[in-house]
C-alpha cells in the first residue's frame, strides 16, 4: 500500500524561511530583484518535539529546518584560494501555499540550473542573472557541498501572481517519486541529490510536520483550457465528464497535474465509500455498477494501474500543462 508521506517524514531543528513573512508583505510580485542578506533563524531546537507550546509566537511561523542547518557563507565573490572557474548548481526553491497547506516547491527543468563563477565575480549577481526569467525576489539561503560542486539554495520570494507560476515548479513527489514532470525525465544526479537531502522538503508549523502532498495526472480536452486556468478545477472537464475526480499516474497524453494533500488509506471495493471519504483508491481494471457489484472493464490498462476518486476538490490542485 501506498505509504506515501510516511516515506517523506523526517524531523529535524527548525528555522523561519516563509514566504509568508510579514517583513515582505510589500514586495512587489513581479520583482525580479536578488536580496542577498542572510535569512533569520531563530536558536530553537525542539526536535521531534510535536506539543504545542501555548504562548510561543515562533509556533505560528512556517519554519524550514533544512535552511538552518546550511553554510551560509555564499554571499561574496570567490576568493583566491578559489578554483579559476567555477562551476555552481542553483536549486531554486519557495514555499508555496494551497488554501492552508504549506509546501517547498523547486524550479527545475528535468537538469539542475547553472552558472559559472569566476574569481572576482559576485555569486550573488552571477544567480539573479541566471535567474533573470524566474519571476519574483530571489534570496541566498546558503550552500552545501557534494563531491567538489557547490550547490546553492535560492529562495524566490512574492512570485505566484504571475501567469506562469506554476510551470516547472515541483515537489518532493514529482522528484524523487514520480521522476518525472508531465512526463518529460529528472536527471538521475538531480533524483539522488533529493534522495539524499530529502529533508530540504520539510516545513514544521505548531512544531508538528507539514502534510506533503502527492502528484497525480489526468486529462482534459484543450476546450476546457481557458475555464481550468480561470478556475483551477477540473470536475466535469475530464474523459468520463461526470461529478467525479478520477486521477492516475501519469500516462502518455495527460495534461492536467494535481497536487493533492491526502492521507493515506487502503483500497476501495466500492464507489459507496465515498460516502464517508472524501476519496477513494481503486484499481482502474474495475468498475462498479449498482453500488456493489463488481464487472471487469473494457479498459485494458496496465495491471497495475491505480485511480484515486475524488468528490470534491477541496484537498486537490490542479493545472493545465
Amino acid at each position: 500500500m501506498f505509504r506515501y508521506n510516511k516515506l517523506l517524514k523526517l524531523v529535524g531543528s527548525y528555522s523561519s524561511d516563509s514566504d509568508n513573512n510579514s517583513e515582505e508583505s510589500n514586495a512587489g510580485a513581479e520583482s525580479n530583484e536578488l536580496v542577498d542578506d542572510k535569512p533569520i533563524m531563530y536558536d530553537i531546537q525542539y526536535k521531534n518535539d510535536s506539543t504545542v507550546r501555548p504562548g510561543n509566537i515562533l509556533d505560528t511561523i512556517v519554519q524550514h529546518p533544512f535552511m538552518e542547518n546550511i553554510s551560509t557563507n555564499t554571499y561574496t565573490a570567490l576568493t583566491v584560494d578559489s578554483p579559476c572557474r567555477e562551476k555552481i548548481y542553483l536549486i531554486v526553491y519557495r514555499i508555496n501555499t494551497y488554501n492552508a497547506n504549506n509546501v517547498v516547491e523547486f524550479y527545475l527543468k528535468s537538469h539542475f540550473l547553472s552558472t559559472d563563477i569566476d574569481i572576482g565575480d559576485n555569486i550573488a549577481t552571477a544567480v539573479n542573472n541566471t535567474l533573470h526569467h524566474v519571476t519574483g525576489t530571489k534570496r541566498l539561503s546558503g550552500y552545501i557541498m557534494v563531491g567538489n560542486i557547490r550547490h546553492v539554495f535560492v529562495q524566490v520570494r512574492n512570485n505566484r501572481s504571475s501567469s506562469s507560476s506554476s510551470a516547472n515548479w515541483l515537489t518532493i513527489w514529482d522528484i524523487i517519486v514520480n521522476k518525472h514532470y508531465f512526463g518529460e525525465k529528472i536527471d538521475q544526479n538531480v533524483i539522488d541529490f533529493f534522495t539524499a537531502n530529502c529533508e530540504i522538503s520539510n516545513l514544521l508549523i505548531n512544531r508538528r510536520l507539514c502534510i506533503k502532498p502527492i502528484v497525480l495526472y489526468s486529462y482534459a480536452d484543450k476546450s476546457h483550457t481557458e475555464y481550468i486556468k480561470k478556475h483551477s478545477s477540473i470536475q466535469y472537464c475530464q474523459r468520463e465528464n461526470d461529478i467525479l475526480i478520477k486521477l492516475n499516474q501519469y500516462k502518455s497524453g495527460d495534461n492536467i497535474r494535481s497536487v493533492c494533500f491526502i492521507e493515506d488509506t487502503e483500497f476501495s471495493d466500492t464507489y459507496g465509500d465515498l460516502r464517508t471519504r472524501d476519496f477513494i483508491i481503486m484499481n482502474s481494471q474495475k468498475s462498479l455498477t449498482n453500488g456493489n457489484q463488481e464487472q471487469e472493464s473494457s479498459d485494458n490498462d496496465n495491471h497495475n494501474d491505480i485511480r484515486w476518486i475524488f468528490k470534491n476538490e477541496r484537498n486537490i490542485f490542479s493545472h493545465i500543462k
